[in-house]
This record gives C-alpha cells, structure tokens and sequence, in this order.
C-alpha cells in the first residue's frame, strides 16, 4: 500500500520530473529530476526493476535515467518532431520504443 513507486510529472509547461512514493492520497517527494529536458515532459516508462526510468518530451528526445544516481545515462535522439510517448519491454526493460509527432515509432536497444 505504502511503498509502491510511482511517477509523477509536474505541469505541462514545467521541465521537471519528480519521483514519489504514493503515501496514501498525497506524494511524499522524494527526489526531483530537473533541467535536462528543454521543454515539457510529456511521458516517462519505468524499468521492470525500478532502477531507471525513461522520459521523453518537447525538446524531440528521450533520456534514459539512472533513479539511484539521479542522472541520466542514455540520450536518445533522431526524430525530427516533438515525442508523444515511450514505452519500454515489459520483462527485461532492455528494448525501448518512443513515438513523435514526425509519425514515426523507433525501437533503441538499451543494451548496447
């Protein structure tokens, strides 16, 4: 009840991403994620494990976020228009997809 996990981003012109554990209706924050993105933050993924997590948004990238270290690892870039959503492979979290407003869908291999 207590110690799931969740995301939650703030208003869609902020450029921040914030972690907090559900306490009952109101979040507890934990640890804010800022100034990577450089418009909105309109969608983040989970890894299966919790240990990173993947945002994407306005500025027509997505990053890949180590929760532990607070930074990202992985920057994911080529569309050419702003991204819509991510999503990433149920199981393993090693397969990443992300979806722009160019119309089109591209898979990134985490592994490498």
């Amino acid at each position: 009840q207590g110690s799931e996990m969740k995301i939650q981003t703030a208003a869609s012109k902020s450029q921040n991403l914030e972690w907090a554990q559900d306490k009952e209706r109101d979040g507890l924050l934990v640890h804010s994620y800022d100034n990577v993105h450089g418009y909105e933050v309109v969608d983040v993924a989970v890894t299966h494990d919790n240990s990173r997590f993947l945002s994407c948004g306005g500025d027509k990238l997505a990053y890949l976020w180590d929760v532990k270290a607070g930074r990202v690892v992985r920057k994911l870039f080529g569309h050419e228009q702003r991204l819509n959503a991510v999503c990433l492979k149920p199981k393993d979290s090693t397969v990443a997809m992300t979806a722009s407003y160019d119309a089109t869908v591209r898979l990134w291999d985490l592994r490498q």
